[in-house]
């Protein structure tokens, strides 16, 4: 008769529930929450040096916008203080959030080396919109006195990235650090490059 069941289906049900939730114990926990920026990023990890190298000179080319709209000269690239910075970024997404060490930034070109650091954003915009609107990372940027820059962006595999700016300034420069730079002209708030999210299964393997 129809609506009568002998429980074999049920029982196949439970067992495959069972199954399932005993596989789940076995795979990777899926990726914390977004404003868990820290926690397990190590766990979490990030992409290969070039998913990122875009993102890093886009960030580069607003900075000089910035820097033009006021009058200033333009920053350099500089590939060993862009090295440096990414191994910064690196280090800082596995072992927290926080400057480098003044050691850590010694370069022969330059007499000193100021930083930036930053994470969260998605895109290279939102990178550079964040930095432009804090005092002392804009007033950083905006410094007559830096002739060169660096950028190291890292790409965690959940699409945040965790990026450092080094600025170096030559010997025989002296210019008064500027206090209380204008956030305007902000010249530069379209999005830009992102970074792009690895599937979680992928981002296990890696």
């Amino acid at each position: 008769m129809e609506g009568k069941g002998d429980g074999k289906g049920w029982l196949a049900v439970a067992v495959l529930v069972l199954a399932l939730g005993g596989l789940a114990d076995l795979l990777p926990d899926r990726f914390p929450a977004e404003n868990d920026l820290e926690a397990g990023s190590e766990r979490i990890g990030w992409g290969e040096a070039l998913d990122a190298d875009a993102l890093a000179r886009d960030i580069y080319l607003r900075v000089n916008d910035e820097r033009a709209a006021r009058g200033l000269p333009p920053l350099v690239w500089h590939e060993d203080l862009a090295a440096i910075a990414r191994g910064w970024s690196e280090e800082m997404l596995t072992t927290g959030y926080r400057h480098s060490p003044a050691s850590r930034r010694v370069h022969p070109d330059f007499v000193g080396v100021g930083e930036n650091i930053l994470m969260g954003p998605r895109d290279a915009g939102e990178a550079h919109v964040s930095w432009m609107e804090s005092d002392g990372h804009r007033d950083n940027l905006l410094h007559a006195g830096y002739t060169a820059i660096g950028i190291g962006v890292v790409c965690r595999n959940d699409g945040h990235l965790w990026a450092t700016q080094l600025l170096g300034v030559p010997d025989g420069v002296v210019v008064p650090h500027p206090r209380g730079t204008a956030v305007e002209p902000l010249v530069r708030r379209d999005p830009g490059p992102a970074c792009t999210p690895r599937p979680w299964w992928q981002a296990w393997r890696s």
